[in-house]
């Protein structure tokens, strides 16, 4: 599965990333399908939203969109209360992403906009959500393509451009979930400048053009890095039930994943490398980007059926 994702066709240079995690992916989707033992009630919070598109409102890159709501698919089949976290400027796009998902496939997801107001800290902001979303049944934060704290406490795209419309309060609220004995942590990216991708700055910085400034500095427990971050959250939610042999989850076709996206361009989303409001991920065609999700659809298939004759 991982290798399928790890494919860099937009030449990103995530090579040198794998060696140092080669068992987080792995080890990643292990721990979160063993949260379908744990006693209810539980929540994950995913987080996402890539404001790189500077020249539209909202300026919401499409990465990330589909791979958060698969991710969060796959945990609600396993009884974890998935919950999206994201900025207000990108809430309503990956509402309709949800409703949309609702409607086809019969499962409601939690988009839930986080914002910190103008009398708290950024820290005092993520206790504050933290309390109000779970608290501490919080069992999981997913970050898939959000935007991370750098070491000077600023965010950037890859090209090395500020990002202002940031909320930092997620760093913060993914800071807490890093430090908290009960809840694991997984950043999924595609280029080092993502919240939670922070275990490997020193690659990011090494090996990545700007890493010296984009690179994030916030950790996860976990680190994830695929050609796209979607394709990252397509192959950890597969993962996650290849652990469970009795799982009868699957993914979902094409067809309607392109549904769910356009929902998305619809309302704003843009392809972050030509900026078109299309059925585009990182400059990659549907049909280039989806053909890869289509692979590892067939690989888990295989492979369930597989399990299902031992």
């Amino acid at each position: 599965m991982l290798a399928i994702a790890t494919r860099d066709l937009g030449k990103r240079g995530i090579a040198p990333f794998q060696d140092s995690i080669k068992n987080d992916f792995s080890d990643a989707a292990k721990v979160l399908c063993a949260l379908r033992d744990k006693t209810a009630p539980k929540y994950a919070f995913i987080a996402t939203g890539f404001p790189c598109c500077f020249d539209f409102n909202p300026p919401t890159e499409t990465d990330g969109l589909l791979g958060s709501l698969v991710l969060a698919d796959a945990l609600h089949a396993i009884g974890v209360s998935p919950v999206i976290v994201t900025e207000p400027i990108h809430a309503h796009i990956l509402q309709e992403g949800a409703d949309c998902w609702n409607n086809l496939f019969g499962v409601r997801i939690l988009v839930q906009p986080f914002e910190t107001e103008h009398t708290q800290s950024s820290k005092e902001a993520a206790q504050s959500f933290l309390a109000k979303n779970g608290g501490e049944n919080v069992c999981a934060m997913i970050a898939i393509e959000r935007t991370g704290e750098a070491v000077d406490g600023n965010h950037y795209t890859m090209r090395g451009k500020l990002m202002e419309t940031v909320d930092s309060g997620i760093d913060q609220l993914f800071r807490l979930c890093f430090e908290s004995d009960t809840c694991v942590t997984i950043g999924i990216g595609d280029g080092g400048n993502e919240l939670g991708t922070g275990a490997v700055a020193d690659i990011t910085r090494q090996f990545i053009n700007n890493g010296p400034l984009i690179a994030c500095a916030v950790p996860a427990k976990y680190t994830v890095m695929t050609g796209t971050s979607d394709w990252g959250g397509f192959a950890l939610a597969g993962e996650i039930h290849l652990n469970h042999p009795q799982s009868s989850w699957n993914f979902r076709p094409n067809s309607e994943l392109r549904q769910v996206l356009e929902s998305m361009t619809a309302a704003g989303a843009r392809d972050g490398i030509s900026k078109q409001a299309i059925a585009q991920v990182d400059g990659l065609s549907w049909e280039i980007y989806s053909g890869v999700v289509q692979e590892m659809a067939s690989l888990y298939q295989t492979s369930k059926a597989a399990q299902t004759l031992q």
